[in-house]
């Protein structure tokens, strides 16, 4: 997996890929220079409250779909 995808990686401008830098901010990166999303990455607890919330089910029940 690309490093990008690293929810610990530090904010900052990185390397990507074909020669392209993205810029790291909190969870959300962007291409340099640009408002284009590259990447976000979120943790699976992220993931999966988000899943209740949106789903209205239980948390219990977003645990077993994860």
């Amino acid at each position: 997996a690309m490093k990008i995808l690293d929810p610990n990686l530090k904010d900052g401008i990185h390397q990507w890929r074909d020669g392209k830098r993205i810029v790291k901010e909190g969870a959300k990166s962007c291409l340099e220079g640009t408002t284009t999303l590259a990447g976000r990455a979120v943790t699976l607890d992220t993931c999966v409250r988000n899943f209740a919330k949106f789903n209205v089910c239980s948390l219990g029940e977003a645990i077993k779909c994860a």
